[in-house]
């Protein structure tokens, strides 16, 4: 039986202290105020790294296309596109009549000098979505005035599926000229809202946008204020300071029935993984790797640990996605079997690791747990923990932007924890993940038919196909664990009774279309 590691039980006396009947409506019914549960480092897509940053600047800008609710890619800046050459060329034709928030019309040539600022910007973290040894975006350039061409070096079927991600939401070119490295300071685009003040650590304030293209707008503000502590939000909310929240799974059993939240939650379109270094004794040997995941008791973990938000992994995809493979190898918790896995595998007394972990929370439970579950098998763990705000800088000492890697350097790790929101494409998780030499790829995973496979993927413009060779891939993945598999997340969105028509998105995304603030009647 395992014990919680979260103190639960002083949350609902924390939030019953907060004094349930203040506030009874909006401080504002104009504004909507959101509490995110970090700061935003950018605003924007040149140097976005983070989730967060995009899910908070896509409120002011857009990409030409879009997924809805059912995860389904459709037109969005954009209204219809064609591939020719199976792929390697791609025509966009865009939306007419849409502006810029500065009066500065979105046209193709807008859309070219977006992409060419993400080439030619110093210091651009997503150069290497379109620019790298494995693809290479060799000119863009529009055809006409609603028409913007984009040619790679090489078939790239999944291309309409990357345009969906954050860096390829479009800024005005006008704004970005002028105002160069400070366009983060003042963001301009086409979104629903209107970018007008930052305060770091503060607040980020727009707003509404009345000749949104994409729906309307019921009210006049939205503010961001990143407050990092779970409870002090949770009280922020209570206590009417703010209209809405992030709201994890650390809390929501604790106030799913408390009728001053509407709790919504929905399964998140992300992984969360230990990376085998799969390069060097002992997880060079898939028999390790197979024990270590049948070692670990995923569902517990979930259940008890982490208050049954999420749900146990089956592979590298989220089952939310329609292009999971539900025929894939199950890894059940069967210590037996783990432990004569190792004794084939040459360690029948066990054998001693290393294990990376980042002190975040859901990382280190998660983290905790695995290492004493393959304790119990023999696998010892020993845990270097760093600071979640470091975590990831750690890893540049042995994989490296430009695909190299160190996968046997001194002091390299032996297991990392880890995650991944891929958005709403299979794409998304398998092309950085998996594929052999990405930044990506903290397993050092090399597959040689994984390779293969994610390659042909880039010149398979038959969704048929295309969606057989995802599945493969899967199969072949889970069969080989470069991982282990442990869960996949749960989104969550806490508002007061007021907000209304807010419908949660899997991606993590902010959707306020067709949101309003309705005061309560008084009596």
């Amino acid at each position: 039986m395992r014990l919680s590691l979260v103190p639960l039980a002083l949350i609902p006396a924390l939030l019953f202290a907060c004094g349930g009947e203040r506030a009874q409506g909006p401080h504002d019914p104009n504004t909507l105020t959101h509490g995110i549960s970090n700061v935003v480092d950018t605003l924007d897509p040149v140097f976005q790294t983070r989730a967060l940053d995009g899910a908070v600047f896509q409120q002011i800008m857009e990409p030409l296309v879009w997924y809805n609710d059912n995860l389904e890619l459709i037109p969005w800046l954009a209204t219809s596109w064609e591939a020719e050459e199976d792929g390697r060329i791609w025509n966009f034709h865009l939306k007419e009549g849409v502006t810029f928030h500065c009066g500065t019309p979105f046209n193709a040539d807008a859309v070219v000098a977006h992409f060419r600022r993400i080439l030619d910007t110093p210091g651009s973290t997503r150069k290497n979505r379109i620019s790298s040894d494995d693809l290479q975006l060799l000119n863009i350039s529009a055809t006409d005035e609603h028409t913007v061409r984009f040619e790679f070096d090489r078939a790239f079927a999944p291309w309409p599926e990357v345009l969906r991600d954050p860096f390829a939401h479009i800024v005005c070119p006008h704004c970005a000229a002028e105002l160069g490295e400070n366009f983060t300071e003042h963001p301009c685009g086409t979104g629903p809202f209107m970018f007008r003040e930052w305060r770091r650590g503060q607040r980020i304030v727009m707003a509404r946008n009345p000749n949104w293209h994409g729906g309307t707008i019921h009210f006049e503000n939205l503010v961001f204020r990143p407050i990092q502590e779970q409870t002090t939000r949770l009280l922020e909310l209570l206590n009417g300071n703010l209209d809405s929240c992030d709201i994890s799974w650390t809390v929501i059993p604790d106030v799913r029935d408390d009728p001053r939240i509407v709790i919504q939650t929905a399964p998140s379109l992300s992984v969360r993984y230990i990376a085998f270094n799969t390069q060097k004794p002992p997880f060079d040997d898939v028999r390790v790797r197979r024990a270590a995941n049948h070692a670990v008791d995923q569902q517990s973990i979930v259940d008890s640990l982490l208050n049954g938000i999420a749900t146990v992994s089956r592979g590298p995809l989220p089952e939310a996605l329609p292009a999971f493979n539900p025929d894939v190898r199950h890894y059940d918790y069967d210590p037996d079997l783990a432990r004569q896995l190792l004794a084939e595998a040459g360690y029948p007394d066990g054998v001693d690791v290393e294990m990376w972990a980042s002190d975040l929370q859901t990382f280190s439970v998660i983290a905790q747990a695995v290492a004493e579950d393959l304790r119990q098998v023999g696998i010892r763990v020993n845990m270097r923990v760093f600071d979640k705000a470091t975590y990831w800088d750690h890893f540049d000492e042995y994989i490296h932007p430009d695909g190299s890697w160190e996968p046997q350097a001194e002091g390299v790790y032996d297991m990392c924890i880890a995650a991944w929101l891929g958005g709403e494409s299979a794409f998304g998780f398998l092309w950085p993940l998996l594929r052999s030499h990405s930044y990506s790829n903290s397993g050092f995973y090399d597959n040689s038919e994984v390779d293969e496979i994610l390659y042909a993927m880039l010149s398979t413009p038959d969704p048929d196909e295309y969606l057989r060779l995802v599945r493969e891939c899967q199969r072949i993945v889970v069969d080989d664990a470069p991982w282990i598999f442990c869960n996949h997340g749960v989104e969550g969105f806490a508002t007061r009774p007021w907000v209304q028509g807010y419908h949660i998105s899997s991606s993590g995304e902010y959707r306020f279309g067709g949101v309003r603030i309705v005061v309560p009647e008084e009596g």
